[in-house]
């Protein structure tokens, strides 16, 4: 019987322990009244207070008036525990009626999410914090709608952080203050500023590569509808440093790569050839022809004249001086009488003896 007892005091201890853990924002924020927004991916919400029970069908009109047949109708089976599941409402956004008695029980809107990183209170540079500076963070969402909801602060959004060697960061330390907690925030007005939260000086924070998101953990969103810019944002990361990363690269003077030596060809230059051309000079031994002179028939009273023999020169030919090495000396000749002077000389004689014959008969 006692361990009985003891058991039974100890599930109420986890349960109370359980209850406590449950923030009252988080349960507040599940029960919407029928004038408040209600967002596509949203679970476990409690329409009692919007005057839905179960059984209960609600009906959706384009255009925003419960008139004639509806566009789109759904049967609520658990009112205590409803789920806006996307597949049935996304694109159905407006209001969603009562069907029996026509009225409205919620406006259901499209989630939307941003986070911007500030540094020293300003904008900075998109991919560097300068080490040393102050950061705070700054949300934009429409579920800020939900601090409309009765004893609901803000919707729940976490800042994922992640530092050098992958670790992960719940908290931010600021000097002389209480650490800033990054999960579950209650955000209730849009854009919602965090302050400075951040002092990058600390020892806590090395230099290298930060990154952030924000995530949507109010009532499931980001689980049961983890649509990019809508419940979740995209990683937004930076190089925390002194200096400029971007002016180290520039001013880091690039090697310069060192030519690979070709290698050395032999090229071989022909020498030039001079053609020489020996220019043989042969000498042809010149041949003096000797023109034998012919004695003309000796006209009448011409007996006693003594005819002189032809000069031994006249018959003699002029033998080549080639064989002797030395060139010949070129000796006079006679011109050589040519036919025509040959006929003449026949008829002269031919006439000189009949002449001759002709005074021997008259003598």
């Amino acid at each position: 019987m006692r361990s009985f007892l003891l058991a039974v005091l100890s599930i109420c201890f986890f349960l109370i322990l359980l209850m406590e853990s449950i923030s009252p924002v988080a349960a507040a924020c599940h029960i919407p009244s029928s004038t408040d927004y209600v967002f596509v991916g949203e679970s476990g919400l409690d329409l009692t207070r919007a005057g839905v029970r179960a059984g209960t069908e609600i009906a959706w009109w384009a255009s925003g008036f419960s008139q004639n047949l509806p566009d789109a109708r759904y049967n609520v089976m658990d009112s205590n525990n409803f789920f806006v599941d996307p597949a049935i409402f996304s694109g159905k956004i407006g209001f969603w009626y009562n069907l029996q008695q026509n009225e409205q029980i919620f406006n259901l809107i499209e989630p939307s999410l941003r986070l911007e990183v500030n540094e020293a209170g300003i904008n900075h540079d998109e991919t560097w914090i300068k080490k040393g500076n102050l950061v705070s963070f700054q949300i934009y969402t429409s579920m800020a709608e939900m601090a409309q909801r009765t004893e609901c602060f803000g919707a729940s959004i976490t800042i994922e952080m992640k530092g050098p060697d992958d670790a992960i960061y719940t908290t931010l330390g600021l000097s002389g203050n209480a650490p800033f907690n990054l999960v579950d925030i209650p955000v209730y007005y849009t854009p919602y500023d965090t302050g400075v939260v951040w002092d990058t000086k600390l020892d806590d924070y090395p230099e290298g590569e930060y990154s952030f998101r924000a995530v949507a953990t109010v009532n499931g969103l980001s689980e049961n509808y983890p649509v990019t810019d809508m419940t979740v944002t995209e990683w937004q990361t930076f190089i925390l440093s002194v200096a400029d990363p971007k002016k180290k690269v520039e001013e880091t003077p690039k090697p310069t790569p060192k030519p690979t030596p070709e290698p050395t060809r032999e090229i071989t230059t022909p020498e030039a050839t001079i053609p020489i051309t020996i220019q043989t000079t042969v000498r042809t031994p010149r041949t003096t022809v000797v023109v034998k002179k012919t004695d003309l028939p000796r006209p009448p009273g011409a007996n006693n004249q003594k005819s002189s023999p032809p000069s031994s020169s006249s018959s003699q030919l002029v033998s080549s001086e080639a064989d002797a090495g030395v060139p010949p000396t070129p000796e006079p000749t006679e011109p050589v009488a040519s036919p025509l002077s040959w006929s003449l000389l026949g008829v002269l004689s031919v006439l000189s003896l009949i002449g001759f014959f002709t005074s021997r008969r008259i003598s």
